[in-house]
């Protein structure tokens, strides 16, 4: 797709992350999922769902508390197979008047196994897709323009050294049980144009760096404004925590607004380093960009 429409606006509204804002409606889970909208200077607004949480009973939940309509939801992103980003999608199809497209990777059904702590299922349900007409789903591991200057990452290369393939993580071929690399893991990027790529991840299994780096490469554009969702640094290692805080400093983002998997000792680490360019994700927080401290 091309389109010179400029992105003036772009709201998040966080349904489901670990934490929930105080004194709000909104209720928390292991899980993530928001609500983006978009507006454009010569085009009609959009809405895209990011991730759908872990059970369709919080997701619908704080959509209604949040006052979003399902049947608005113009598009479903889903960052990775993971069922605590995949389980409130059955829910949500089956509500009436849903007419959603959505774009997930080639392999995000495949069978996902961890063994920490202790031998468990950890992919989606193998019938994640079944109650989506076929002409509504689109699923690829290539880099896409999903709307004008909205781009889906696709597959994203490991080209760091410090980012590794987590330990425990399987998928099961034929009986047997192969390490798994999170090959279908995804982030949303937004062109904000002179203010620089907004980056919105599920739980970065690629690396944050990884991320960030290949955002740049399918773009074209180097200025990193803010970084939005889970890291999943909280199994990092002093080294690792290092590496990645260092590099996301050196692009000085406009904010990074972390929950999720990113754990407490890292967000702790990203608090003292970035200082007040980093917050915290709550369900029920509202983000609007360009974000302006």
């Amino acid at each position: 797709m091309r389109n010179t429409a400029s992105i003036t606006q772009v709201n998040i509204s966080v349904l489901i992350s670990n934490r929930a804002q105080m004194g709000g409606d909104c209720w928390a889970e292991h899980g993530f999922s928001a609500v983006i909208d978009f507006s454009w200077d010569r085009m009609a607004t959009r809405r895209i769902l990011f991730d759908t949480g872990a059970s369709g009973e919080i997701l619908i939940h704080n959509l209604q508390v949040n006052g979003i309509q399902p049947e608005t939801i113009d598009f479903v992103f889903l960052s990775h197979g993971h069922r605590d980003h995949t389980g409130g999608l059955q829910a949500l199809a089956g509500l009436p008047g849903i007419d959603f497209t959505l774009l997930a990777h080639p392999t995000i059904c495949r069978q996902v196994i961890s063994t920490r702590p202790e031998l468990r299922r950890v992919g989606a349900d193998s019938r994640l897709l079944q109650n989506l007409p076929a002409d509504r789903i689109i699923q690829t591991k290539d880099p896409v323009e999903i709307y004008p200057h909205v781009y889906s990452t696709g597959s994203i290369p490991r080209t760091t050294e410090f980012e590794s393939a987590r330990e425990g993580i399987f998928q099961l071929q034929d009986g047997k049980m192969v390490p798994d690399e999170d090959p279908d893991d995804m982030a949303l990027v937004f062109d904000l144009g002179c203010a620089g790529l907004a980056v919105l991840t599920g739980c970065c299994h690629a690396g944050l760096i990884n991320t960030l780096v290949h955002a740049q490469q399918i773009t074209g554009k180097q200025q990193i404004h803010s970084v939005t969702g889970g890291l999943h640094l909280m199994d990092a290692d002093e080294s690792r925590l290092e590496h990645t805080i260092s590099h996301l400093t050196g692009l000085q983002p406009q904010a990074v607004h972390t929950g999720h998997c990113t754990g407490q000792q890292a967000e702790f680490a990203l608090r003292e380093s970035l200082g007040e360019v980093h917050h915290l994700l709550s369900a029920g927080l509202s983000i609007q960009l360009p974000y302006q401290r």
